[in-house]
């Protein structure tokens, strides 16, 4: 059975990418917790690509949506090399 709680153990800064990148850790404990394979994730502020890699990598379908065309070129490049 799987138990939630309220905390969640940063992984370690992550901002190489955008002031706003968040964890893999952390995207990867939520998306864990409130989806599953197969599911679809809409990430409406992409930024770096963070949700959309981790969703990726967890075999979820997703939508990426950004209004900056760096951040959609960052997201694309990000994807391509992992």
């Amino acid at each position: 059975m799987r138990t939630s709680t309220d905390l969640v153990r940063k992984s370690g800064r992550e901002k190489g990418l955008h002031d706003w990148q968040q964890t893999e850790g952390a995207v990867k404990y939520f998306m864990d917790l409130f989806s599953k394979a197969g599911d679809l994730v809409l990430e409406v502020m992409m930024g770096s690509g963070t949700v959309l890699k981790v969703a990726r990598d967890l075999k979820r379908k997703t939508i990426g949506i950004d209004i900056d065309p760096i951040c959609i070129e960052l997201t694309k490049g990000r994807l391509e090399r992992t």
